[in-house]
């Protein structure tokens, strides 16, 4: 694909339309309610009510308390497996509410 006269791989150009439209929040987000399943299960998906990024942090709302514990206890966990998904430190803290 040529641009102005010089070559540009289709990813190149996809990574840089992600960084102009900063669109790249949102496509994690995306990942990570496709991953949120694949992660912790279907029960737990189920009572999932919202999971929202918001810059380095990640939202979580439950519905039930007693989930919302049980994970709390886990969060070092779940956060390393989730950045390890990114392949990078994107996310920095997992709040349960």
């Amino acid at each position: 694909m040529a641009i102005r006269g010089r070559s540009q791989t289709l990813d190149h150009v996809l990574s840089e339309l992600i960084n102009t439209y900063k669109l790249r929040g949102k496509l994690d987000e995306v990942e990570l309610h496709r991953f949120w399943e694949e992660l912790l299960g279907p029960q737990i998906n189920s009572q999932t009510e919202g999971l929202y990024l918001q810059g380095e942090k990640v939202l979580v709302r439950l519905s039930s308390s007693v989930l919302r514990s049980e994970l709390g206890m886990a969060k070092e966990s779940i956060l390393a497996k989730i950045n390890q998904r990114f392949g990078s430190n994107r996310v920095k803290d997992l709040i349960f509410i």
